[in-house]
């Protein structure tokens, strides 16, 4: 419908003063519009009235001029009345506003006559934009409406781009005043915000804005100097009070760390936990902006807060910090009677640095050191600190020991556990000692506040906003309300009622304050896919775009980044090189690494060296040491080493850890030499021989057989896949094509097991599984050198689900669910010819078992050393991607999976609209390692098919190799039974052969969710979504449908359904026109199910 304007009269002259005056008074609905008008001719009078938008009048789409105002008549003036002149033909077309004085600036009521000939008017471009009208890219510009633009002005929260889209989809206007009533562009909105940003801080200079805020808030900045260091203490009234109060429990532990990233200045925090309450809470009590680390800041600092605050000098006091010696001279200076304590992991962090400067330390050595340090503070009393120092100096380097007795070992004593569980100090915490970490938790309250580094003054009004929030809160908690639950042993003594609390007033109003997050990328264009910065991240994004292409010729790597080529060249991991700017340790080498599957190798033996501060030139390749167990050998300078000769030279250190990081060691005493280091079982048993029946370890198979030719590998032909002339062969998710005799331990295996080859494949519930596939389920983390034998193969992942999947179909229950081959998927994305092959054998599958008409679908993904699950629940219209190491949902697995259900449709000529879908990408449990991604494949599984979360223990108590037990008893039970297939059905295959594979698949962002509907619990939301499966169907699946999702019912209305038993589809009995009185229950089924 063309758009046409609401003129309320024609006059090509001026009209009296009277008769405009007459016009602005008595308004009728029928004679004024709303909003803005589009192009007006010569002529026009038009009247506006919107006191919403009171200066919308002006954004007409002519480009003008103001040049005068007047008030009018001269003797008693009661009309303003403003000119303009056309941008492009000067006087030759004017308008004038007129409107009444008495309504102010912005007036709500305005006349717009517009005079003269749009003769010669030409659209023209924005001022910064060369393009010329002719060109075909050319964009006419036009003045945006004032209200579109303080609708920008007023949301400075979120980020642009997030502002942008939100504006645009908002927008409720004729098509032809879209031009001034949406936002430009996303630019448009960057800038708008980035100038209101700066126009509401209290100044353009920093310093004289935080003046300013100390003229407008008293008693926040305690104290401000530039001269000789820049100061500024931040602190409450209140909030002094609040520590007075509870400063002689005898629980207060004060903490004090610094941060950095904030802003161009460093901002150190002195906290508390607050002892009333059951969580502990971790209070801020002052803030120090400083640009430089002395210790005379921190002297002004700790000065400043003892005089406004004077419970801080109190005796029984404790306070943890870090070992920087200008904190640890302020504190002691300033509060001598305070009780210092230092964390237990700086103190470890301070060994690595120390280790780091020298030249030929190794990553073993570090372990070892930190190790020790731990064990040392960890002692139960100072005579078994002695007693261990003792033992572990002789094997320590020279150098090493010299630092530790100089620079460690007096805070070690005034720190170990014997000191922290004294009754007088009584704060020592299990597994932890004493650590900064009350600290660190509230840096990470900061950051998460300023997401980039903002400016002084904005930082300080931050701050001041959440001291208030934290002093209101813990009155709140003290009157039993809020999230500050009261602590049961001090409920009497400082329980307050509400009717008693008094709240302190802000000393300014907190919406006229200046904006807190300033975005320093403001300007940035921002992508609409989320992604993930991190370098392995980054790396893996590479890896999986087959970005990386190996070089024979040049003997390197060349990686394909986002703006060029990179070179990269493999050494040793400390001498790998790329050509980018960084050179080393960049995500173009861990790309690299990542593609060609490359482990460390880790040794069982790791020796301390002497520490030289000058390089020795070449750096030897000692590799990690063991998980389970270190032979330590003595420092070639250390006292042990220089001892007699038969004196032992080494001490064996058994470790117990739970991941790759070591936390902690315990040292065996002398007498306990004889006792060997435990035998880790290793998965070959047994050596091979290969050619003139040398005998070659495990170690070295694994690289011979990625070098041998066919003629060298048994007879055993490699599993491929062939579908209309096309080969496929399986990669790492199946069994590999040659033949290994490995035997697992026999106390791990049953007379099943005993019977049967390794390779005899068993048919399992219609998927194809033998012995080899079950390996990583007998493997420990003790029991293997890589890491890698530990995954689980697809195969598994998709044999035991299509098992649960059996057994739930086979209870007779009102959902079905379905379990696809999990090398659908697994090998998709590898080549075109590949991705066609795949969507071949996905289409067969599809077909054979009408894979979409099961209620739920299960597809198992197995690449890039990576598994996780999509779900499909199809009645509900909903995808989920359940990745135990969620960084972002993958969006190619997930369009080719819409893409089998699009083609599976079209062949049966039934329309299919992916637009229905909305797909989730829910942060399910996350697994602690790199290695048990597969078993939280069927973890996510077992918890859709059973509807119970019964399993979920094995996560929450770590205790996976359970559970993967259970999963390989399940399965070697299936292979002793003979099971069905799921029902298989015909179709024409001669169709298939000739039906084209060409169809377009659009998943939009918004397609995209990381909450769950109702914000639910993940796991709780899968454990009960078969449950309620049809409870949440609310799609009517008539094509054709005008609301197929009722976004458009009438609330006095409701919508009937009818239900077809025979398909599991609901439709509005409208859309079929039928009758309600023309169904009986579970009795309909749908023309496409009869047909």
């Amino acid at each position: 419908m063309a758009f046409k304007n609401k003129v309320l009269l024609t006059s090509l002259n001026n009209l009296p003063f009277e008769e405009y005056r007459r016009l602005l008074t008595n308004v009728n609905n029928e004679d004024y519009c709303t909003s803005p008008p589009v192009k007006p001719a010569p002529g026009d009078v038009i009247l506006y009235h919107n006191s919403s938008k009171p200066m919308d009048w002006k954004s007409d789409q002519f480009r003008w001029r103001e040049y005068g105002r007047k008030k009018i008549p001269k003797a008693d003036p009661y009309l303003q009345c403003i000119y303009y002149k056309s941008f492009v033909v000067d006087k030759k077309f004017t308008k004038m506003a007129y409107s009444l004085l008495s309504d102010g600036k912005f007036a709500s009521t305005t006349i717009v006559h517009y005079f003269g000939s749009t003769d010669g008017i030409i659209e023209t471009p924005h001022g910064n934009t060369n393009l010329k009208p002719e060109n075909d890219n050319f964009r006419p510009h036009v003045m945006t409406a004032k209200s579109q633009l303080q609708c920008q002005k007023d949301n400075l929260v979120g980020p642009p781009k997030q502002l942008y889209r939100k504006q645009v989809t908002l927008v409720d206007a004729h098509p032809a005043q879209e031009p001034v009533m949406a936002p430009r562009n996303y630019k448009q909105c960057a800038n708008t915000v980035a100038v209101e940003r700066q126009r509401r801080m209290l100044s353009s200079d920093d310093v004289f804005g935080l003046y300013i805020l100390h003229e407008e808030v008293p008693n926040f900045i305690q104290n401000m100097q530039l001269i000789p260091n820049f100061v500024v203490v931040l602190m409450t009234k209140n909030m002094a009070e609040v520590f007075t109060t509870i400063s002689h429990l005898p629980e207060v532990v004060l903490h004090y760390d610094t941060t950095f990233n904030i802003g161009d200045f460093y901002l150190s925090i002195l906290i508390f936990k607050h002892p009333l309450f059951e969580s502990k809470p971790v209070i801020p009590l002052a803030y120090l902006m400083h640009h430089t680390k002395k210790y005379e800041v921190h002297k002004v600092f700790f000065e400043t807060v003892l005089l406004r605050c004077n419970a801080l000098g109190y005796k029984g006091l404790k306070i943890v910090t870090d070992r920087e010696a200008a904190i640890i001279k302020a504190i002691k200076t300033v509060l001598p009677d305070i009780k210092l304590f230092y964390c237990w992991n700086h103190l470890q962090r301070d060994v690595g640095f120390w280790l780091k400067k020298k030249s030929n330390s190794e990553q073993s050595d570090e372990i070892i050191y930190k190790n020790n340090i731990w064990d040392l503070l960890d002692s139960e009393s100072e005579t078994e600190f002695c007693q261990k120092l003792q033992q572990m100096s002789s094997v320590w380097s020279a150098e090493f020991l010299n630092y530790f007795n100089k620079h460690l070992k007096i805070d070690l004593l005034s720190s170990g556990k014997w000191i922290l569980q004294h009754p007088n100090v009584n704060i020592y915490e299990d597994r932890s000692g004493i650590t900064n970490n009350p600290s660190e938790s509230f840096n990470a309250v900061l950051k998460r506040l300023f997401t980039s580094e903002v400016k002084a003054q904005i930082c300080a009004i931050s701050i001041y906003q959440l001291c208030l929030h934290y002093e209101k809160e813990i009155i709140r908690g003290l009157s039993k309300l809020g999230e500050y639950k009261l602590s049961d042993k001090y409920c009497i003594e400082f329980y307050i009622p509400p009717k008693d609390s008094v709240y302190q007033k802000p000393s300014v109003n907190l919406d006229q304050v200046p904006y807190c997050f300033k975005n320093k990328e403001i300007n940035q264009a921002i992508s609409d896919e989320e992604r993930d910065y991190s370098i392995f991240s980054l790396a893996k994004l590479l890896v999986i775009q087959n970005r990386v292409k190996h070089l024979p010729e040049l003997q390197c790597f060349a990686v394909r980044g986002e703006s060029d080529d990179y070179l990269v060249k493999l050494f040793s991991e400390k001498n790998d090189t790329c050509t980018c700017r960084l050179k080393k340790k960049c995500h173009h080498i861990k790309a690299v690494r990542m593609s060609i599957n490359y482990m460390d190798i880790e040794q069982d033996r790791a020796k301390l060296h002497t520490l030289l501060r000058k390089s020795r030139g070449f750096i030897t390749g000692r590799k990690k040491i063991p998980k389970n167990v270190a032979v330590v050998d003595a420092a070639d300078d250390s006292e042990l080493f220089h001892a007699e000769k038969d004196t032992i030279k080494s001490f064996m250190i058994p470790t117990a850890t739970k991941s790759d990081s070591v936390k902690r060691r315990f040292i065996q005493k002398p007498q306990d030499n004889e006792i060997t280091p435990t035998k880790i079982c290793r998965t070959h048993s047994t050596p091979k021989r290969y050619n003139n029946d040398n005998i070659i370890d495990t170690t070295q198979f694994s690289s011979i057989c990625s070098n041998v030719v066919d003629t060298e590998i048994p007879k055993e032909k490699p599993i491929i896949i062939s579908d209309g002339g096309h080969t496929f062969f399986k990669t790492h998710t199946d069994v590999p094509s040659f033949s290994i005799n490995n035997k697992l331990h026999d106390t791990q295996q049953d007379t099943f097991e005993m019977k049967y080859n390794k390779l005899q494949t068993f048919k399992v519930c219609g998927r194809y599984v033998n012995k080899k596939h079950l390996e990583p389920l007998y493997h420990t983390k003790d029991s293997v050198k890589d890491s890698t034998e530990l995954y689980l193969y697809g195969t598994v992942i998709g044999v035991y689900l299509s098992i649960l999947c059996h057994e739930e179909n086979n209870t007779d229950k009102s959902v079905t669910f379905f379990t696809c081959d999990d090398m659908i998927l697994s090998h998709y994305n590898e080549s075109e010819t590949a991705n066609m092959t795949m969507l071949k054998v996905g289409m067969r599958e599809f077909l054979t078992y009408r894979v979409p008409e099961y209620d739920i679908v299960l597809l198992p993904v197995c690449k890039f050393n990576h598994c996780y699950l999509i779900v499909v629940f199809t009645k509900l219209y909903n995808i989920m991607f359940l990745d135990s190491n969620l960084n972002s949902v993958n969006r190619d697995d997930i369009k080719f999976t819409i893409k089998l259900f699009k083609l599976y449709y079209n062949f049966f000529g039934k329309d299919f609209d992916e637009k229905r879908f909305t797909i989730y990408g829910p942060k399910v449990f996350q697994q602690f390692n790199g290695y048990d991604c597969g078993v939280y494949a069927c973890l996510f599984g077992e918890t859709i098919i059973k509807k119970n979360n019964n399993h979920h223990q094995y996560h929450l108590q770590c205790n996976l190799p359970v559970y993967k037990n259970i999963i390989k008893n399940k399965i070697l039970d299936y292979m002793r039974k003979d099971t069905e297939p799921p029902i298989a059905y015909k179709f024409d295959k001669t169709k298939l052969k000739m039906f084209p594979y060409k169809c377009s698949v659009n998943i939009s962002t918004q397609m995209t969710c990381y909450a769950l509907p109702g914000n639910t619990d993940p796991m709780d939301y899968l454990t009960n979504i078969a449950n309620n499966y049809w409870t949440d169907i609310s799609y009517c699946d008539k094509s054709g449908c005008p609301d197929p999702q009722n976004q458009n019912q009438d609330p006095s209305t409701t919508i009937e359904w009818v239900y077809c038993k025979t398909g599991h589809h609901w439709f509005h009995i409208q859309c079929m026109g039928l009758d309600v009185c023309d169904i009986t229950e579970n009795s309909y089924i749908c023309p496409s199910c009869r047909a």
